[in-house]
């Protein structure tokens, strides 16, 4: 079970849910328990929800089979007619490629309790906005779709990767594809430093791609995921950092955006797209220091977060790892985390009258 943030400002978040059982050489995966299909254009289509839940099973059994009716007739995908991943007419459904990861997401979730060593955690999500109106130069018409990728998920032995699509096979829009075409202009392209989840390995890192405006009255329709709830993490990996949209962050004035919403943009406007950081997997505490120094070398995590996360201490000076104070910090955060928490008197029904009581 999982969740999309919403379908657009102040509105309830998705609920994603399926049951995935194997039994006598078939499988069945069950979205009931989902929520409703919903007005915004983001509902899947059943045979859309098929062909990614599909996916999600052949990664984990035979990815490197050439797709054929001999697997796909096995499996059997079902969903409640109106619900948002078996949407009914007229339910729109033409955004709903950024209901694609969670429903790859999802799924491997579910087949991570049976075949744990072949799942990845959650990936970081990705933009997909549009940004629209008239060039100043030419006079005509653009539009600026971009696609902003962050990481995936780390694996059971490996890091996840950064900037790399999944499960589709995309990539991210080249700055200079961007700037030629357009009235914008790429201030900046990076990785974000302490996004992705901590763990024995570590999730990929989400990506940052600031995008100025160079042209008047822009409309930009953006969409997202991932600002509300993280990229979760499996085996004891922690979630990715959470994704954000910003607006002249460079300014006083500036302001969150919706990762659903619709702006309308004026000359010199900046929006920094930040994608969420995608799920690790396993103890960050068991992590090798020498790959959280390697790390923090090439900036992918800070010190604060080595120590916070990791509990590994590095020497800012030598850049080396002090590994009599990593073990002693290493203890504490094992004992920290394992404290049983002192058992509370009285009954629930006592507890909770008296926290009314107090309310009061």
């Amino acid at each position: 079970h999982d969740r999309m943030d919403d379908v657009g400002p102040d509105t309830a978040p998705v609920e994603a849910q399926v049951t995935v059982t194997i039994r006598d050489g078939r499988v069945v995966m069950d979205w009931a328990g989902s929520g409703p299909q919903r007005e915004a254009g983001l509902n899947c289509y059943l045979h859309y929800t098929a062909a990614y839940s599909i996916a999600a099973l052949k990664s984990v059994t035979l990815p490197q089979a050439p797709q054929n009716e001999g697997m796909i007739r096995t499996i059997e995908v079902k969903a409640p007619p109106g619900s948002f991943f078996n949407a009914t007419r007229p339910a729109p459904c033409g955004g709903r490629a950024v209901t694609s990861h969670r429903i790859y997401e999802v799924a491997l979730g579910a087949l991570a309790k049976a075949v744990p060593d072949r799942v990845i955690a959650a990936t970081s999500h990705f933009f997909n906005p549009n940004i629209g109106g008239t060039h100043p130069r030419t006079g005509k018409q653009f539009i600026c779709w971009e696609s902003v990728i962050g990481g995936i998920g780390a694996r059971a032995t490996k890091d996840g990767i950064e900037a790399t699509s999944s499960p589709w096979n995309g990539t991210n829009v080249p700055i200079e594809i961007q700037e030629s075409r357009n009235p914008v202009l790429i201030e900046r392209l990076q990785l974000i430093e302490d996004s992705a989840g901590p763990g024995e390995f570590r999730g990929g890192c989400g990506l940052r791609k600031d995008l100025r405006v160079l042209a008047d009255n822009v409309t930009l329709y953006n969409l997202g995921d991932r600002h509300v709830y993280p990229p979760y993490g499996l085996r004891g990996g922690k979630p990715g950092r959470l994704g954000v949209t910003l607006l002249n962050h460079d300014r006083s004035n500036g302001s969150k955006l919706h990762s659903k919403g619709t702006y309308r943009l004026q000359p010199q406007d900046l929006i920094s797209f930040q994608t969420a950081g995608a799920g690790g997997v396993g103890n960050p505490l068991h992590r090798a220091p020498e790959a959280v120094l390697r790390d923090v070398r090439n900036g992918l995590v800070s010190i604060t977060g080595a120590l916070r996360d990791y509990g590994v201490v590095i020497d800012p000076k030598r850049m080396t790892v002090d590994t009599v104070a990593t073990e002693r910090r290493r203890r504490r955060q094992r004992a920290s985390t394992t404290k049983p928490k002192a058992a509370r008197k009285g009954s629930p029904r006592k507890r909770n009258a008296a926290r009314g009581a107090a309310s009061k």
